[in-house]
């Protein structure tokens, strides 16, 4: 799991675009240095998947790693966090104004939901 939240992101260095894609390469590269077991990197790659949107994760550390990829939406850290993501996202895409976000976000809201007992 620990290994996982290192990699899940580190696909970003290389595009935003299908970055879960990337960190599963890059995931597999650095750790095929070590003696890792095949079965773990397929759990590990498959957590990665996992906080792709939308999410769908099917085991139980899948779900674990994607309520935690988005934790700060049940949280008083929200508004905060947003405002960060969309100073991301207008870095990607210059033209996102604040309605087009605010609509985005409540998209996503609507259309969102927790997977492990705890985030729900």
């Amino acid at each position: 799991m620990r290994i996982t939240a290192l990699f899940h992101d580190i696909g970003y260095l290389e595009s935003n675009i299908d970055h879960e894609e990337r960190g599963c390469t890059i995931a597999a590269d650095w750790l095929s240095r070590y003696d890792i077991a095949f079965q773990d990197l397929q759990a590990i790659k498959g957590m990665i998947m996992a906080t792709k949107l939308p999410q769908k994760p099917k085991t139980h550390l899948e779900k674990v790693i994607a309520d935690a990829d988005l934790l700060y939406v049940g949280t008083t850290q929200y508004e905060k966090i947003s405002m960060k993501l969309y100073s991301e996202f207008r870095f990607y895409n210059p033209e996102l104004d604040h309605l087009k976000w605010v609509n985005l976000q409540i998209d996503f809201l609507s259309s969102h939901s927790y997977h492990t007992a705890f985030c729900k």
